[in-house]
């Protein structure tokens, strides 16, 4: 159950009793995540020793010191499982300073979908931020960016904590955040309190947390300090780091937007000039931007002009980026004062962005304190191999589980890896270590270091001649179970009035078959019965159970045989 900030804040406080009196003055807050670290910081009034405990239940069961004894205290935590949670509690000498129920989730290898949330120009502590502080958290974000002007008026010392810290108190203290320095962050020091607030990535050029870049599931993400537009070492840096990614997912963000709609701020042409090259020649997807005290996003746009305008807002391999504008995070909203046509939507209202990357795709919702979503949009990537799997299965044999899927595709892959985990979210090893699974269409592996009764999830990548992974299909089996079942792809997919899920059933079983979303919540039940062996299908028409129209995004279907458990992926595109 999630604890809204304050009332956070206050409950670790009142845990800071003890022998020593020390009490927290920064609540946790988690940074720098990777698949298998992560960086826990916080601050006490009085000098302490100081420690993490963690592990991934509520027993905790292992320890992180910290390496100094002083008030500012960080401890990084490694060695940890990919895509897994942990619970932590900080401890000053032998006083606990936290409950012990917060929570923190490694990042995910390969294609996983995560979620990340965007907004900017926030740090007032008024009614507004916390409105806006209040939708993050319900959102339930794996990550976050912050699109500047993190502190108002000056980006001062002493408000970080009230102005930062006590707002997103519940929220960075499970999912990391990155801001990034606007315009008022570097008027105290040229930006010190600000770099001595976060722990940010160093792998910029000369090593500044200005400017910096860092990897997240599928996606990359680079954040640039809009401040400093005429430093040629960090647009040198810029094109480097993104010719260097080979994720699928390219997304930048800095606070002075490159394309807005004319309000307190105008387009910046010498941002335009410098990076619009950098951009299109290395494939950025998303530009993210503050500054303007509202809402506004753009067509695609390639060398200066909208493209794709005739798509509407459901874009598949768009010819451009998509810049938008998201400084509606709790400072006073500037109003619009003229028309750009290369802008495709605007609002003056306080908002936070929502986004999905799932595969892919990438699901982008603008979303009111009041949970509205008033604009959204889509991108999808044809994916570079071409790779249709038409079927993936398992099979329970006397010598373990048997995974066999048919395939066919571009001659651009050079295989398949196969990954297992014990539970559907768990941590995930690969079975073919002596490298990619080859032959086909038709493919097999024999898993045999199973136990009986025990259920293993599997999950199969793509791997393409560049190295990067396209995770194609996933199922679940028992081992020492009667796990046999076959699934067609979805036709059409991506769909958007009906799709057809076709199975086979070797024998007669108790069928149920249901749509969940991306987070597992069940959108609607089309088959609950007994069936024949045999072909069956059914079809679904975008609704939920309720008769509602279900919103674009990927959803899977689950076809729960006998016990034995199967899903697939489909897209619906509105």
């Amino acid at each position: 159950m999630k604890r809204p900030a304050l009332l956070s804040l206050a409950l670790s406080l009142f845990l800071a009793g003890g022998a020593s009196g020390t009490t927290l003055t920064r609540h946790p807050s988690l940074w720098r995540v990777t698949t298998n670290s992560i960086l826990i910081a916080w601050e006490t009034d009085v000098p302490s020793p100081g420690k993490v405990l963690y592990g991934t239940t509520p027993a905790l069961g292992s320890e992180a010191p910290d390496a100094a004894t002083g008030t500012v205290h960080s401890v990084t935590l490694t060695g940890l499982d990919p895509a897994t949670r942990y619970f932590y509690k900080v401890v000053a000498a032998a006083e606990s300073l936290t409950a012990g129920d917060d929570t923190l989730h490694t990042a995910p290898p390969g294609a996983a979908p995560f979620r990340f949330v965007a907004f900017g120009d926030c740090g007032v502590a008024d009614a507004n931020q916390y409105a806006v502080a209040a939708r993050v958290d319900s959102l339930n974000p794996d990550l976050g960016l912050i699109l500047g002007d993190v502190i108002y008026e000056g980006g001062e010392a002493a408000n970080f904590t009230p102005r930062y810290f006590t707002p997103y108190a519940s929220i960075i203290s499970r999912a990391v955040f990155y801001p990034v320095v606007g315009n008022h962050d570097i008027v105290t020091a040229n930006g010190q309190p600000f770099l001595d607030a976060f722990y940010l990535p160093t792998n910029s050029k000369n090593g500044s947390e200005k400017f910096y870049s860092f990897d997240y599931g599928n996606a990359h993400f680079v954040a640039i300090d809009g401040n400093d537009k005429y430093n040629a070492d960090m647009y040198d840096w810029v094109e480097e780091d993104l010719a260097a990614t080979t994720k699928r997912w390219k997304i930048v963000y800095f606070h002075q937007p490159m394309y807005t709609e004319p309000s307190s701020h105008l387009s910046d042409l010498d941002l335009q000039f410098y990076l619009e090259p950098i951009f299109m020649g290395h494939g950025v997807d998303l530009v993210l931007q503050g500054h303007n005290h509202n809402y506004c996003r753009t067509y695609p746009i390639a060398n200066g002009a909208a493209v794709d305008t005739a798509q509407g807002s459901s874009y598949r391999n768009p010819g451009g980026i998509i810049y938008v504008v998201a400084g509606g995070g709790g400072r006073g909203l500037y109003p619009f004062i003229g028309h750009d046509p290369v802008i495709r939507s605007a609002f003056s209202v306080f908002h936070t962005l929502a986004v999905d990357v799932v595969g892919d795709s990438l699901y982008v919702q603008a979303v009111l304190p009041n949970g509205t979503v008033f604009d959204s949009f889509s991108i999808v990537k044809d994916i570079p191999t071409a790779v249709e799997v038409a079927s993936f299965a398992a099979s329970s044999e006397t010598q373990g589980i048997r995974i066999h899927w048919q395939a066919s595709g571009s001659s651009a892959i050079q295989g398949f890896n196969l990954y297992r985990a014990l539970s559907d979210t768990g941590a995930t090893e690969r079975l073919n270590q002596a490298g990619p699974i080859v032959g086909g269409p038709e493919y097999s592996f024999l898993d045999r270091a199973v136990e009986p009764g025990r259920t293993y999830y599997y999950k199969l990548a793509a791997l393409e001649t560049t190295g990067h992974e396209t995770f194609v299909g996933s199922v679940q089996a028992t081992a020492g179970g009667p796990v046999l079942l076959r699934v067609r792809k979805p036709k059409p997919n991506p769909f958007d009035r009906n799709a057809e899920l076709s199975f086979s059933l070797p024998r007669a079983s108790s069928v149920r078959l249901t749509i969940s979303d991306v987070h597992g919540r069940k959108v609607r039940e089309l088959v609950s019965m007994a069936l024949g062996a045999g072909e069956h299908s059914a079809r679904w028409d975008g609704k939920d159970d309720r008769g509602r129209r279900a919103a674009t995004g990927i959803y899977f279907a689950t076809l729960d045989a006998g016990g034995t458990i199967v899903r697939t992926r489909l897209a619906l595109l509105r």
